[in-house]
């Protein structure tokens, strides 16, 4: 059953708009790690901080058990935050950060799980499990899983199985998403600078505009997909910065722009850097301008555990109904909790957060969802009690896995 305690709910929800109004950048997570770290410590757990920098790790129950592990990540974003119709009570309090992806939510769910096996410590007992709570760091681009995995959090206990969820404003409140195995794409990011000849705009003949130069690359960048990649492979090139010039009438000597492949296949994203690295070669020679690129894989795909996304789609059934519980396609964004996968049995699912007819995560005007990273993002916070009633569900089924026998 979902947790109905009202005494609970007023307290997960008073955590999830303290740290939505307290939001804090990758690596600068000070503050919310502090919180958080009270917290587990009041809750009688054995807590470590400073875990991939700001990161926090709590374990409760007989170490000497097998261990079920949960992870929540802790990072804002640098989006100033908009007005909704039911954040007056617990908008951001800092200009130019707000939690647009979740991540308060996640914390406070993951807090609340804590809790409740605090005060009702027979749940764990009943299971023969210990349970290890990760707090990370700088999931938005920032590699936190990387650097937890890193700094052992993932060892003395090292879990069995791993389980993440994440807000999903394209479904309901009351509705779980599931990826029965890969779920987020490999992401690159690529930057390149062209170098060219600069002068006055009145004599382009006597320059070598890189501006011109770029125009044409990110033109042409869009044909390496349409015209190299097999059209049923998921794959998109973005460039996402471009800066070059000072002023209207002056041809720069220099532009600059960044920018991700995303591919669901290591082979498509190598492909495509490929005719990148062509496709510049072209530009440099027919434009006259040098160029200087560099490449760097950020993320590899976030890939479940099949096993164990199934017992997620079971226990979210039993829950919720089966008609609450949808199979996902895998999307081309990217998530850290694809470093776990390959040292542990791992798998993310997605928490319904959208409430329609409270304007939650919906525009009225454009008749259209509000997404992740958007300054208007919210969540229907029902969805916390669902949450932490999920994980509880978890670790009362898990000696169903046979990573538990």
């Amino acid at each position: 059953m979902i947790i109905e305690d009202k005494r609970f709910r007023d307290w997960i929800i008073s955590v999830r708009r303290h740290l939505h109004m307290n939001p804090e950048l990758g690596y600068e997570e000070k503050q919310t790690s502090e919180y958080i770290a009270s917290m587990l410590k009041e809750f009688g757990l054995k807590t470590r901080l400073g875990v991939a920098e700001t990161g926090v790790v709590g374990l409760l129950g007989d170490s000497n058990w097998p261990t079920i592990g949960f992870r929540a990540d802790m990072d804002a974003l640098p989006i100033e935050e908009k007005d909704t119709p039911h954040n007056a009570e617990y908008k951001s309090k800092k200009r130019g950060l707000m939690h647009g992806c979740g991540h308060d939510a996640h914390v406070a769910i993951m807090l609340g799980l804590a809790k409740w096996l605090a005060e009702n410590p027979h749940i764990l007992d009943d299971a023969h499990l210990s349970a290890l709570f990760l707090f990370q760091p700088a999931e938005e681009g920032g590699g936190g899983a990387r650097k937890m995995i890193e700094d052992g959090a993932l060892k003395n206990p090292k879990p069995r199985i791993l389980i993440a969820e994440h807000m999903y404003p394209e479904l309901e409140v009351g509705n779980v998403g599931i990826y029965e195995s890969q779920g987020f794409a490999y992401i690159d990011y690529f930057s390149v600078k062209f170098i060219g000849k600069g002068g006055h705009a009145s004599r382009p003949h006597q320059c070598r505009d890189p501006i011109v130069a770029a125009c044409y690359f990110i033109t042409e960048l869009q044909t390496v997909v349409s015209r190299y990649i097999d059209p049923i492979e998921p794959a998109v090139v973005t460039v996402g910065r471009i800066t070059g010039g000072t002023t209207y009438n002056v041809i720069p000597d220099l532009v600059e722009l960044e920018g991700t492949i995303r591919a669901l296949s290591k082979n498509i994203k190598d492909i495509i850097w490929s005719r990148i690295k062509v496709l510049l070669e072209s530009i440099s020679t027919g434009f006259g301008v040098q160029y200087d690129s560099s490449f760097s894989e950020w993320y590899p795909a976030c890939i479940n555990d099949t096993n164990l996304s199934q017992f997620i789609r079971v226990i979210s059934s039993e829950l919720l109904g089966e008609e609450k519980v949808h199979l996902l396609r895998p999307v081309l964004g990217a998530e850290d909790f694809a470093f776990y996968g390959p040292i542990v049995p791992s798998a993310i699912f997605r928490l319904g957060c959208a409430n329609r007819k409270k304007g939650i995560c919906w525009d009225d005007k454009t008749d259209s969802i509000i997404g992740l990273h958007n300054p208007s993002f919210d969540i229907d916070e029902d969805v916390l009690l669902i949450g932490v009633s999920v994980f509880l569900k978890a670790i009362e089924m898990a000696y169903k896995l046979p990573y538990f026998k």
